[in-house]
């Protein structure tokens, strides 16, 4: 049990108590046993004692009918401040008796949904919002919360959101934080979020040999929970794939088309009446690829499909006759070899096959581009096209060369289109019991998306031999790395 008589925060918790008291907002993504738990309850009485007469909401996993799982900490820490609990049949908060603050403790359940975790944040309106366990809430809930926490401190000071939670590869509170900071640094103001990410390491002086001895054997675990380094989700077809800013990630903020710097290609599946198109392009200087702007229309035949992809963009060879309207020209594109001898691809039977029937120009039935398309075999085997495509996502030596616009990512997660570049990425599975991913109803239509991403990767970004020495070099690596147990944390400077 935490004694107040001998404790000392650790670096973790020191780090966020200067958070608070300065009025900033804080990202946690910690490992298990850093000391988030008692650092929110240090924070919360920093929060109480600077913001007299207001309230806040207190997030945590419900553990049992009547408290959270905060409330022990709470009671150590906030009891022996000079705080005192109150319970009533519907609400329970704790209270400064000095400064008339209030934290309202709420228990969330992630399995009632979104109409539960809605109403846990509605009411009156509040100066700070702390959530724990952040990743066993949806992503939506900061829409509840920032709807709610508004008053400002005392001298005009901005609410106060902390988020915790544990490590994830797509830890949606750490993509909030760096937004935030974002859209403040475009708008030449302070940065809004801390993000703060420590290992179990940080406060090893207070856990036991047996606490890492129970990771013995596991190195995923001890990696992920750890040292705080997320391991991809199991079963989706490109795990690689991360939402930081990039080169650390794969999505580029700030992204700006410029036709006489970049030059586009479309990535076309023709599809049978679902076709999907990438439109992609290459920042040369950095060696990277920015998908930017897609089309996943249904129910649509090839011309239609043509008008949509003029309305985005034109190619470079007809510019004289581009319209006004139209910013993107378009240089190249890849597609199925399939198109090439099947006609009436993409819902329409046009007489000619889809490839020679878009490479038409405009005014003429096509896109004006030439279709480029490979037969070889080796680049057509799905699986391989999988692993090439992941070396892009993030290659053996960490670089990323594909990636997509921060635009085009949101446009694609938060909008009310089921088929889209984000989505597929975070939600394409294999197929079970096989090395490929699912088609049809199995995919949920992501397939297409994932199939022009495909022919891109065969078509424009086949590099034999690339990585290879480095992919075996780091596997005899791994094979020589000690067991993850204690004895590691002891190597490591506990």
């Amino acid at each position: 049990m935490l004694s107040l008589a001998t404790f000392r925060p650790n670096d973790l918790q020191s780090a966020l108590i200067d958070v608070v008291a300065s009025s900033m907002s804080a990202a946690m993504q910690c490992g298990m046993g850093s000391g988030k738990t008692t650092g929110l309850a240090l924070a919360a009485h920093v929060i109480g004692i600077t913001r007299p007469g207001m309230y806040g909401l207190w997030f945590a996993e419900k553990s049992t009918a009547q408290s959270t799982s905060a409330q022990p900490i709470a009671e150590v820490v906030l009891g022996n401040m000079g705080w005192r609990y109150r319970s009533h049949q519907e609400y329970k908060y704790w209270e400064n008796r000095s400064t008339d603050f209030r934290w309202y403790m709420r228990a969330y359940n992630p399995d009632k949904g979104q109409d539960a975790q809605k109403a846990a944040a509605q009411g009156s309106t509040t100066t700070a919002i702390i959530a724990d366990e952040c990743q066993d809430i949806q992503a939506r809930f900061w829409r509840f919360a920032r709807g709610r926490n508004r008053q400002k401190g005392p001298n005009g000071e901005p609410a106060i959101y902390i988020f915790s939670g544990l490590p994830h590869l797509r830890a949606w509170w750490v993509r909030v934080a760096e937004e935030a900071n974002l859209a403040a640094e475009k708008k030449g103001r302070a940065q809004r979020f801390a993000v703060l990410k420590y290992t179990s390491l940080i406060n090893a002086a207070n856990l036991t040999d047996e606490f890492f001895d129970d990771f013995e054997g596991d190195a995923g675990d001890f990696k992920q929970f750890i040292l705080n380094e997320p391991e991809p989700e199991e079963g989706l077809v490109w795990p690689e794939w991360s939402d930081a800013t990039w080169p650390e990630g794969n999505i580029v903020r700030g992204w700006k088309y410029d036709p006489s710097r970049h030059t586009v290609r479309l990535a076309i599946d023709f599809g049978r009446r679902h076709p999907a198109v990438l439109f992609i392009a290459s920042e040369d200087d950095k060696n990277l690829d920015v998908v930017f702007d897609e089309l996943a229309p249904d129910n649509v035949d090839i011309d239609h499909l043509v008008h949509l992809i003029l309305r985005k963009g034109w190619p470079r060879a007809h510019a004289a006759s581009r319209p006004s309207d139209v910013a993107v020209l378009i240089d190249t594109a890849s597609g199925d070899p399939m198109g090439t001898v099947q006609k009436g691809q993409t819902g329409t039977n046009i007489g000619e096959d889809a490839v020679h029937y878009l490479r038409r120009p405009p005014g003429n039935g096509g896109i004006g581009v030439n279709i480029r398309y490979t037969w070889d075999k080796a680049k057509r085997d799905i699986a391989a096209g999988i692993r090439r495509t992941a070396r892009r996502i993030r290659g053996v030596d960490g670089a990323r060369t594909l990636a997509c616009t921060e635009e085009c990512w949101k446009r694609g997660m938060q909008g009310k289109e089921r088929r889209t570049f984000a989505r597929m990425i975070c939600e394409l599975g294999y197929e079970p019991g096989n090395n490929i991913y699912g088609k049809g109803e199995k995919a949920g239509e992501h397939d297409h998306i994932a199939d022009a991403l495909r022919y891109d990767t065969m078509t424009f970004a086949w590099i034999d031999g690339r990585g290879q020495q480095a992919a075996r070099d780091a596997f005899e690596a791994l094979k020589g790395l000690p067991p993850p147990a204690h004895s590691l944390i002891r190597q490591l400077g506990r």
